[in-house]
């Protein structure tokens, strides 16, 4: 077990005598097919493809892999596969997500998990990394993997068997791998028999056949009625395991609020109190999709402790390490952070094998569990069932939302403070983000019901305005009668000769009203236009705090209306409709140092990428399904990339966040947008 033999004539040794005028590829295959007929594990496993390769390029591999010294220590060759894997993954994108979970996650899983001795079950295990990182866990720990952890797992892919098997033979390791469809078929007899589970499961899965699985034990708590098969896999985690097993699995962070049967589903689980901890993960970890994730861990043993009514909510969206514009993962310290916020929980020591003693001294410098607000909080199951059994830590956890807010505000005034060195637009890129989250956040919560006050707010202009409209006698349309306003054609000195006949408070709140429902407009249109309705904001403060000064601020309105023309009109000048106009400006506000060509460069991918989703992407409520969604992220992303230079990776990240979220805001797909109506 464990153990790989390699017969004389197949080894590296021999191979490496041969010459360019040997036949190397066939060399090659027949060792591989030696090395599998005496090592069971890698029957038909091993590639055996080399002819695709020409003698001088195997020549090159061979003096490459000639060149690690004999006495490498450690895990090297597992090391190496599970580098190519990730790259290759990583390249293929949505087919490498099918067989690589990110080393970060699997490790995280791991170490909250603790599989320290027992059997390890995988039944989508795909190239089998969670069994590689529970052993090297065991290997951390100062056991031996061989004989600590016996390793199950089932795959319906045979070529991702392969890669599993294969994976498991370079690391030392060996398993039980069998090729089946996991939805119906249970090779390993898996109800109540194992220590661990752990996988990375296909998310919102539909076509399963619900009569086949009806009566199966895999599923105690029911069939659920919707076509997805996440209620599916989480049950079959759960059932798997013995009374004192644990689970610890990647799920769509929609199962966490799904409704109906699916809701029913959770609640039993979280009632059964073998629900442990639930840990949310931020966007772009995976290769597959832009979107986040949220961890789930069982824990049927902590139903005979204390912990039994109780769950442990973890809020890591904003720890990650960024590692290029579209992915992210966990440094060991974080990984061994996070974990050790689940130990303090669990009553355990925490560790130290990777010096997270400074993260972990921000908040538990004592060594005791305790919430922190936008982190983490111990929950009661009375307190889910009072948020309709939700398993989203953002439920609980969300006091980050303030915390965000707070930070937004002192990066703004530090770098206001800042201006005008140049110095500050180190900082410019933080703050555009911060402000972008701010403004989201606020978009997310609900707004206060004051539909009482406004009423009496209503009735008390109407006693006190005159009612007739606002209307320059030499321009018949009413001024400000509908949304396509045009600022243009506003007579300033027919509104002078008005204002000077009296009732001076009167024209300026109907000019006032009439530019706040142009600026709504807008600014609907175009968010980068915020600047402006602030502008106005600041003027109408300054008014009310000095009431007297009347002909001043009828003068800022008029200068206010004509700057505001000139914006509604800079269609025209940049030569782009409102809705190209929108996203170049999300792309260069603030301020970007570019040349001509680099802005014409940038109106360029403006131009494509609208056309490019307006074409293929924005489908019929593409924002209620989480693959639509992730489908026009992604194209966000690899349109975005082909911005200028100047645009470095931390402004890349930020415009793209700030360029989806438009979209997303503005467009509900198949041709209905904000802009449907309008015609500029």
């Amino acid at each position: 077990q464990g153990v790989l033999y390699v017969p004389e004539e197949a080894r590296f040794s021999r191979l490496r005598t041969l010459t360019e005028g040997d036949d190397i590829a066939t060399a090659i295959n027949e060792a591989m097919k030696q090395i599998e007929a005496l090592n069971e594990d890698l029957k038909d496993v091993l590639p055996k493809t080399y002819k695709r390769l020409d003698n001088g390029t195997l020549i090159e591999l061979m003096k490459a892999i000639g060149s690690i010294p004999d006495d490498v220590e450690g895990d090297f060759f597992g090391k190496a596969y599970e580098y190519f894997l990730g790259k290759f993954a990583m390249k293929e994108g949505q087919k490498g997500g099918e067989f690589f979970t990110p080393t970060s996650i699997v490790r995280l899983i791991v170490e909250i998990i603790e599989p320290y001795h027992g059997r390890i079950f995988d039944p989508a295990c795909g190239s089998g990394g969670m069994f590689v990182q529970s052993a090297r866990f065991v290997a951390n720990h100062k056991k031996n993997p061989g004989t600590e952890i016996s390793v199950f797992g089932q795959e319906k892919t045979s070529a991702t068997v392969r890669l599993c098997k294969m994976n498991l033979a370079v690391h030392g390791l060996s398993g039980d791998i069998r090729e089946d469809n996991t939805y119906y078929a249970d090779l390993h007899g898996s109800v109540g028999r194992f220590d661990f589970c752990m996988a990375n499961p296909p998310f919102n899965v539909n076509g399963v056949d619900h009569e086949r699985i009806k009566d199966d034990p895999r599923y105690p708590f029911g069939i659920p009625r919707v076509d997805n098969g996440n209620y599916l896999w989480i049950q079959h985690f759960y059932s798997a395991l013995n009374n004192t097993g644990r689970a610890g699995f990647v799920m769509a962070n929609s199962a966490g609020d799904a409704r109906s049967s699916e809701l029913d589903i959770r609640k039993q689980l979280i009632l059964d109190g073998a629900v442990d901890v639930i840990v949310s993960i931020g966007s772009n970890f995976f290769y597959t999709v832009t979107l986040p994730c949220t961890l789930w861990f069982f824990d049927k043993a902590k139903r005979q402790t204390e912990r039994r009514d109780k769950i442990l909510f973890l809020d890591a969206r904003h720890i990650f390490r960024q590692l290029d514009r579209a992915h992210r993962d966990f440094t060991t310290q974080q990984i061994e952070y996070l974990a050790n916020i689940v130990r303090l929980y669990r009553g355990e020591k925490p560790e130290r094998m990777e010096n997270s003693e400074d993260l972990l001294c921000q908040h538990f410098s004592d060594g005791q569990y305790r919430d922190v607000p936008g982190l983490c909080k111990v929950t009661t199951i009375a307190e889910v069932k009072a948020q309709t059994w939700s398993l989203n830590p953002g439920r609980y956890v969300g006091v980050f939302r303030d915390l965000q807010k707070a930070l937004a505000a002192d990066v703004a005034r530090f770098y206001k403070a800042i201006l005008p060195d140049p110095a500050a637009n180190e900082f410019l890129p933080m703050n555009v983000l911060l402000e972008i989250v701010v403004e989201k956040i606020k978009s997310l919560t609900p707004p206060a019901d004051i539909s009482g006050v406004m009423e009496n707010v209503e009735l008390l202009l109407d006693n006190s305005i005159a009612a007739e409209g606002y209307v320059i006698r030499d321009n018949p349309a009413p001024y400000g009668s509908s949304l396509s306003l045009d600022l243009s054609h506003i007579d300033f000195d027919a509104l002078r000769a008005m204002f000077a006949q009296g009732r001076k408070r009167t024209e300026i709140a109907r000019l006032q009203g009439a530019l706040q429902q142009k600026l709504t407009q807008m600014v609907r249109l175009n968010r980068s236009r915020m600047d402006y309705l602030e502008q106005f904001q600041r003027m109408i403060d300054a008014y009310n705090a000095d009431s007297n000064n009347v002909e001043q601020f009828y003068q800022q309105l008029l200068e206010f209306t004509h700057a505001l023309s000139q914006e509604d009109h800079r269609t025209l000048s940049e030569q782009m409709t409102e809705e190209e106009l929108a996203i170049f400006d999300l792309l260069t506000r603030p301020e970007i140092d570019l040349t001509l060509a680099e802005v014409q460069e940038v109106k360029k991918v403006a131009r494509q990428l609208l056309e490019t989703l307006k074409r293929e992407k924005l489908v019929l409520d593409w924002r209620k399904r989480q693959q639509t969604r992730a489908d026009v992220r992604l194209t966000v992303e690899k349109v975005l990339d082909q911005l200028p230079p100047q645009f470095d990776t931390a402004l890349y990240l930020t415009k793209c966040t700030a360029v989806y979220q438009h979209i997303y805001d503005a467009y509900s797909g198949q041709g209905n947008s904000v802009y449907s109506p309008y015609t500029p």
